[in-house]
């Protein structure tokens, strides 16, 4: 049997009058869940019970928010550059039953770069450049030394350039892209049998 309790909520402010040079947005996100894992007291009539991905009497909790913003300015009628930050930090915690619990804490300032350049109104080029993340954590598992395994953030850099055209009065659109991306840290789930 499982509890679970998620709370989640943003906040956005942004300004987009179509007149202005300059249009921005920026806000705030906050995610609370906590997750038991209760044991179970059902007969299984001669069948094994189900195993609890964690473990029955665990308890998961995480805690994030993140604060950020985003702004274009147009440096001409054709030129517009876009400059962003996001300020992220999430602390993960697991308690497995009869055991003190096990806290990670994560922070991460990841940014965001590009630029558009509109020759007409059917062809634009652009370039950006942008980071990612994922916070890290704490696997609990009776199994593991500890009764927990530790594993680090995930990040991503990611660049991308192209161009978004559209020929022969917008029945034809051609979006030729290139992108690279940089990962560290790839987290996977990966279920490992034991005896």
């Amino acid at each position: 049997h499982e509890d679970l309790g998620v709370f989640t909520q943003e906040v956005q402010l942004s300004q987009q009058a179509p007149s202005d040079r300059l249009r921005w947005t920026a806000g705030g996100y906050f995610y609370r869940s906590t997750e038991d894992q209760i044991p179970n007291t059902a007969v299984t009539l001669g069948f094994a019970p189900a195993m609890y991905p964690y473990g029955a009497g665990t308890t998961i909790g995480v805690i994030s928010y993140a604060v950020y913003g985003q702004a274009t300015y147009d440096l001409t009628d054709s030129l517009s550059v876009t400059g962003g930050l996001r300020y992220s930090h999430e602390q993960n915690k697991a308690r497995l039953l009869g055991s003190a619990p096990a806290v990670a804490a994560f922070t991460d300032t990841s940014p965001y770069i590009g630029l558009n350049y509109q020759i007409d109104p059917d062809i634009m080029f652009y370039a950006k450049a942008s980071k990612g993340f994922r916070a890290g954590g704490t696997t609990p598992n009776a199994a593991l030394p500890g009764g927990s395994l530790a594993f680090d953030p995930e990040t991503a850099w990611t660049y991308e350039g192209g161009a978004r055209m559209e020929f022969l009065d917008q029945r034809l659109r051609v979006n030729p892209t290139v992108f690279l991306t940089d990962w560290k840290n790839i987290q996977f789930n990966v279920l490992i049998p034991t005896p």
